[in-house]
């Protein structure tokens, strides 16, 4: 096998499930064939057609009859659906064949590492697809391979960012009398001026009082006094 032909053939796996391994497989095939560079995705969970929104491949008993059942999604890119137990000798050599002509081959074991050593005739690249948690890391530094590459999946894009606190919505009102810098002190002030002031004192009207009845009252020293109904 030439070194062109090794490098044209990358093996995805994880350490547990549910770690994106299809999905890291799916998209290299799919960029590969975007790049015009004809391109087979060997399926061994049964995963990859629906994650491409294709319909999954006929059953097939033996890896020349799956490479029958091929789906293609897109232009350059053929779907196989294979068991761990196709992967022989006559599968490495048409492999083989295919990667000399120009193909990429791209693997999806998953979990199964047994079915992974079974393309180890053809030299992979091999790519260990992980999510930053304790369980899938822990599980990941006891794999039976060496990976040559480990992909690392976050999902830090897609969960809010929970320390950032996002500010309160203000009225309408308050945002008109508020200006962004202002300082506490200037706030205060800037809602007694926007607050409407009442009438004083001295500027409240008179009470009429030519109207009012008048009735006679004697004060403290006895004497009488006039006075209008009313008013004390």
């Amino acid at each position: 096998m030439t070194a062109t032909s090794a490098r044209r053939v990358t093996v995805c796996a994880s350490a547990k499930g549910g770690q994106g391994c299809t999905t890291i497989a799916a998209v290299l095939a799919v960029l590969a064939a975007q790049n015009n560079q004809p391109t087979l995705l060997l399926d061994t969970r049964g995963d990859a057609a629906p994650t491409l929104g294709v319909s999954d491949p006929a059953p097939a008993g033996t890896f020349a009859e799956s490479m029958a059942n091929a789906v293609e999604p897109c232009r350059h890119l053929r779907v196989a659906t294979i068991a761990g137990d196709q992967i022989d000798s006559d599968a490495t050599s048409e492999l083989e064949r295919l990667t000399a002509a120009g193909h990429r081959v791209i693997v999806d074991t998953g979990t199964d590492h047994d079915v992974l050593h079974r393309f180890d005739p053809l030299r992979p690249q091999r790519l260990l697809v992980t999510r930053p948690c304790y369980l899938a890391l822990r599980r990941a530094i006891g794999v039976p391979f060496v990976p040559d590459h480990v992909v690392l999946i976050s999902d830090k894009a897609t969960l809010p960012d929970r320390t950032r606190r996002e500010p309160r919505p203000r009225s309408a009102s308050h945002q008109r009398a508020l200006r962004p810098g202002d300082r506490p002190s200037d706030r205060r002030r800037t809602a007694r001026r926007s607050t409407p002031a009442l009438p004083r004192q001295r500027d409240r009207p008179s009470p009429d009082l030519s109207n009012q009845p008048s009735r006679t009252r004697v004060d403290a020293h006895g004497f009488e006094t006039a006075g209008t109904a009313g008013v004390t």
